[in-house]
């Protein structure tokens, strides 16, 4: 993962004097380099900690071991019927599609003008096969667009040094 940049994209709407709806941005990933979603890289395990060290037993113990068996199931109030709702996102998760080229689509509600709107809860992941550079493209398309806007995005890649093995996005 030394390779490996975190990209979040942004979506602006800057020279449109009305906002942007139903937009759909896809990203052309260039043969070579791999896009993943944050969720499927592996963590870091980082160093191991010391572990704790035993401590002695007490009464409390025994007392507690006695408890988890008795049933408070009437006592607890069941929160289980109440539905979790999450706030509505602006910007889609990315739909990653692979095949003879990998596409990155993101769909993106509205974007009012002069505002952006961004990945940043779902950033897309490039690992990349060497230092160097990039040529990303993309085309937008949104339902008050006559034509899809096409263009590219560059990303170079450098080592930082040679004792470290990570890239830098510029």
């Amino acid at each position: 993962m030394a390779r490996s940049c975190e990209v979040i994209f942004a979506f602006t709407n800057d020279r449109a004097g009305v906002p942007a709806d139903g937009v759909r941005a896809i990203i052309h990933v260039p043969d070579g380099v791999r896009a993943c979603e944050r969720s499927d890289v592996p963590e870091d395990p980082g160093m191991p900690g010391r572990p704790k060290p035993p401590r002695a037993q007490s009464m409390f113990d025994t007392i507690g071991g006695i408890s988890r068996g008795l049933d408070f199931g009437p006592l607890m109030p069941s929160f289980r019927s109440v539905p979790i709702v999450g706030r509505a996102r602006n910007v889609s998760a990315p739909t990653i599609r692979s095949g003879s080229s990998t596409e990155i689509e993101f769909t993106v509600g509205e974007i009012l003008h002069n505002l952006k709107a961004d990945s940043r809860e779902n950033p897309v992941v490039f690992v990349f096969p060497r230092a160097g550079g990039w040529t990303i493209p993309y085309e937008v398309h949104a339902r008050n667009l006559p034509n899809p806007k096409r263009g590219e995005l560059t990303i170079t890649t450098t080592v930082k040094a040679p004792s470290t093995r990570s890239t830098e996005l510029t």
